[in-house]
C-alpha cells in the first residue's frame, strides 16, 4: 500500500490528471485522514467527503500554518460567489 505523500504526488501526473479516481479511493483506504511528512504543502489530507465536510465545518483547521488567512476571517455572507 502506497503513502499519502505518493498518492498525492501521483495525482500531479498526467494519468493522475485524466482518472484521479482510482487515486481517490486508495486514499480513503488509508482511513478518514493520513499525515503527510514528505509534503512541504500539506500537513494532513481528510480522505472522503464525510471527513473533508468535518474539517471544512470545524474552526480549529486553518490554512497557513495556524495563521487564519483574510478569507477565513470575514463572515460567510461576503465570501459568496459573484
Amino acid at each position: 500500500m502506497r503513502t499519502a505523500d505518493e498518492i498525492l504526488a501521483a495525482l500531479y501526473t498526467d494519468a493522475g490528471r485524466r482518472d484521479p479516481y482510482p487515486l481517490y479511493d486508495e486514499l480513503r483506504l488509508l482511513g478518514p485522514a493520513s499525515l503527510t511528512p514528505a509534503s512541504e504543502q500539506y500537513a494532513a489530507v481528510a480522505n472522503g467527503f464525510d471527513a473533508v465536510d468535518q474539517v471544512l465545518r470545524d474552526h480549529r483547521f486553518v490554512k497557513g500554518g495556524g495563521r487564519r488567512s483574510r478569507a477565513t476571517t470575514r463572515s460567510p455572507r461576503r465570501c459568496t460567489a459573484r
